[in-house]
């Protein structure tokens, strides 16, 4: 006599216990995928502050509108702006980018000399993010920029 093996699908115990696994595998997940995300959000808010320095310079050795350019940044804004100092800037040629909550910068003002693209006095910039990462943008008197 032979047996006759009928597949009637998957149970409900199988189904269940496929459920339970990729729960516990998607809530084991999240913290990974959010410390990648702030890491991320740190290294493009670094990138994206030196990239704003270097244009504010460009634009200042260029002598675009006849003016100097800076940049002022504080926790979660950089600004590139046209003018002497930010206080006393031309508002219509403003930049400005907001960066995440889970980075912070420390707040600064830069103002590259124009034709030279120098500085008065050398700067530095710090860039922390939330999960203790930090980096710091320095700015020297003839206006190089970099970043340990």
């Amino acid at each position: 006599m032979k047996d006759k093996i009928t597949n009637r699908g998957i149970t409900i115990i199988e189904l269940l216990l496929v459920i339970s696994i990729t729960t516990i595998l998607s809530a084991a997940s999240v913290p990974i995928a959010s410390n990648f995300l702030v890491r991320n959000y740190f290294r493009d808010g670094k990138d994206n502050l030196v990239s704003q320095l270097y244009t504010a310079k460009i634009n200042s050795m260029t002598n675009k509108e006849n003016s100097p350019w800076g940049v002022n940044t504080s926790a979660h804004q950089i600004t590139v702006f046209k003018g002497t100092s930010y206080a006393t800037r031309d508002t219509a040629f403003d930049r400005s980018f907001d960066t995440p909550n889970s980075i912070t910068i420390s707040s600064n003002e830069i103002i590259f000399a124009q034709h030279s693209g120098n500085l008065t006095s050398a700067t530095s910039i710090t860039v922390n993010s939330n999960l203790n990462e930090s980096n710091t943008v320095n700015v020297n008197l003839v206006g190089n920029i970099d970043v340990n």
